[in-house]
């Protein structure tokens, strides 16, 4: 019996419509140390594989109800490997079953239970890979998206801005991987009948490399996105857009904020939702500025300081949304400088195309690559739905009246016009 150590990752699902061939199977095999569940058909094996993260299937092909093929096709390949039993005269069928997660496949009758479980074996270790590289995609596309690298060589930026673009590209790309060091070690690798082994280390180092260049990709298409395609805008009532804010504070900025271990608010005033109107909204667009302004109020305090979002709104008056964070000492002036927040002097600088106004080792958000590159696209995102944004320091007085002395904060403002009716193409409809 195996150990824990080196148990399969992932329980065994055995789909057989033959009871007594089930259970030939499942007793050939429970002893390599599987988990093993039972299906008698398709139908039953697909309710299995959806109910579990990740399951190797050993199927027949030929079932009633439901075939091994058609339950993996609607399985999909992000939950499932599987090895399929066929006869021997089946060509066919195992092609067509290796478009849908099949790794490989056994011919009945079955006697060499060993090299089945090796074939079993090979699948969950190749449903494993594959997973943890789908989480690795996930994850950097969510890094990339609106944080890295957003509009670089979409800018129209003449001479001027090749150094800053020069100094981006050398942070991108040069701050923690030797890449010329990395290719020589590939290079060396020894491979083996068609697979090179990789060593811990280098495997870790090679995905910190693609990181750099999964973000420059996506930011690349996020960017396009925003400079060169006019947003596609809808008419929502002020009650829906406060809906919106809501849910994207409860599913995506509370989460992040947590994550981050920051303190994070949403205020939405009272009777906001009850005012008239519509809001011409291309909500993704939207949604994607909003995260980066409130990123942005993360990047510049620390864990203990409270970032809040103020909504107003009111008859007759465009919504006020208002992101405040306390002022710290993270920002790096002209003579080289530490200031606190953002001095309204700079900023115009801020919302420039490369600027980065914290230096890496003062900035106590866990961010890898902050390329400075979110403000101006806010910006442009907010034109674009005939709003305005602005972002500089302002005195408070915070908790208990204009007795205290008053506090310096960094107040991004956010104006988003009300109109009267729905759009015009929307309202004929």
């Amino acid at each position: 019996m195996p150990t824990s150590e080196n148990a399969p990752t992932y329980p065994l699902l055995v789909v057989e419509d033959d009871p007594v061939q089930r259970r030939i199977i499942v007793t050939s095999l429970v002893r390599f140390g599987w988990k093993i569940i039972e299906a008698e058909n398709g139908a039953r094996g697909l309710e299995a594989i959806r109910s579990r993260e990740g399951v190797v299937a050993l199927t027949d092909i030929n079932m009633p109800v439901m075939d091994g093929i058609e339950m993996l096709r609607q399985a999909g390949e992000e939950r499932v490997r599987a090895v399929a039993m066929t006869a021997a005269n089946d060509s066919a069928t195992v092609i067509r079953a290796f478009n849908v997660g099949v790794t490989d496949y056994v011919i009945k009758p079955m006697d060499d239970w060993q090299q089945v479980n090796t074939l079993l074996r090979k699948a969950d270790t190749k449903l494993f890979a594959d997973r943890n590289r789908r989480k690795e995609m996930h994850a950097l596309q969510q890094q990339a998206d609106w944080q890295y690298w957003k509009a670089l060589f979409l800018t129209g930026g003449q001479n001027s801005e090749m150094q800053r673009v020069l100094d981006m590209m050398h942070v991108q790309f040069n701050q923690d991987i030797d890449y010329n060091q990395m290719l020589e070690t590939l290079m060396n690798l020894r491979v083996d009948g068609g697979f090179a082994k990789l060593p811990e280390d280098i495997y870790h180092t090679l995905l910190a490399a693609i990181a750099p260049i999964a973000r420059f990709a996506s930011g690349i298409r996020i960017a396009q996105s925003v400079i060169h395609k006019a947003p596609t805008l809808h008419s929502v009532t002020v009650a829906e857009f406060m809906d919106i804010l809501d849910s994207l504070y409860r599913y995506n900025l509370n989460p992040n904020a947590l994550l981050n271990m920051r303190n994070l608010s949403l205020w939405i005033a009272e009777g906001a939702r009850s005012v008239p109107g519509y809001v011409y909204l291309d909500s993704g667009l939207f949604e994607a500025a909003i995260t980066e302004l409130t990123i942005n109020a993360f990047k510049y305090s620390a864990p203990s300081d409270a970032v809040d979002i103020n909504v107003q709104a009111a008859a007759g008056e465009n919504i006020q949304i208002l992101i405040t964070n306390p002022a710290r000492e993270t920002t790096l002036g002209r003579d080289g400088k530490m200031l606190p927040g953002l001095p309204r002097e700079l900023e115009e600088l801020a919302f420039r195309f490369f600027i980065r106004l914290s230096p890496e080792n003062l900035n106590t958000y866990q961010e890898q690559w902050p390329m400075g590159l979110g403000l101006p696209l806010a910006r442009q995102v907010m034109s674009q739905h005939g709003g305005r944004i602005s972002v500089h320091n302002e005195s408070w007085h915070l908790g208990g009246g204009s007795g205290n002395a008053p506090q310096m904060i960094v107040a991004c403002r956010v104006e988003i016009p009300v109109r009267e009716k729905p759009l015009p193409i929307e309202e004929k409809a």
